[in-house]
């Protein structure tokens, strides 16, 4: 079997580090990592209300067909439809997925046509001071990658049902 990879430098997450804030600054949008029965999660707060508030993930990825997923563990103050997640190489978008409730996990397919810089962004909910999201389970990878690990089966021959690891 060939190796299967979560390409996020960190998935877990355990650091707010390779994460940028998009549309203000440190007073506007908090990033934290917070603990959930020692299960560590990405928060982020819009605190001041604005349009275009999130956080951005950067990564150099070479041309192929990919999956990003997360689950969204908690979200207040989202409409059901509200601009979510985004992949974007440089202005142009590769694909989004809207706000569909919490408590649930998050994938959106996208194609990379040649070796390229591009931009995972998870959306706050528009102009709403205090909203919040929490999510774990973060993943990138090929989509051959997902394919083989959606098809993992256990040693009785049934699915295995795998949606995530580090």
């Amino acid at each position: 079997m060939s190796e299967i990879r979560n390409l996020l430098p960190d998935p877990h997450p355990v650091s707010v580090s390779h994460w940028t804030r998009i549309g203000g600054g440190e007073s506007d949008i908090q990033v934290n990592i917070i603990a959930n029965n020692d299960l560590p999660q990405l928060e982020v707060r819009n605190s001041t209300g604005g349009d275009g508030r999130g956080v951005g993930l950067l990564m150099d990825l070479p041309e192929g067909e990919y999956v990003f997923g997360l689950y969204l563990h908690w979200a207040n103050a989202y409409n059901i439809g509200d601009q979510w997640i985004e992949v974007k190489q440089g202005d142009v978008i590769l694909a989004d997925c809207g706000y569909n409730g919490y408590g649930k996990y998050y994938l959106t397919r996208f194609d990379v046509a040649q070796n390229a810089d591009i931009q995972i962004i998870l959306y706050l909910p528009t102009s709403s001071s205090n909203s919040r999201f929490i999510s774990r389970y973060l993943l990138l990878m090929t989509k051959g990658d997902w394919d083989t690990m959606r098809n993992l089966k256990n040693s009785d021959g049934t699915a295995a049902n795998v949606r995530w690891f580090a």
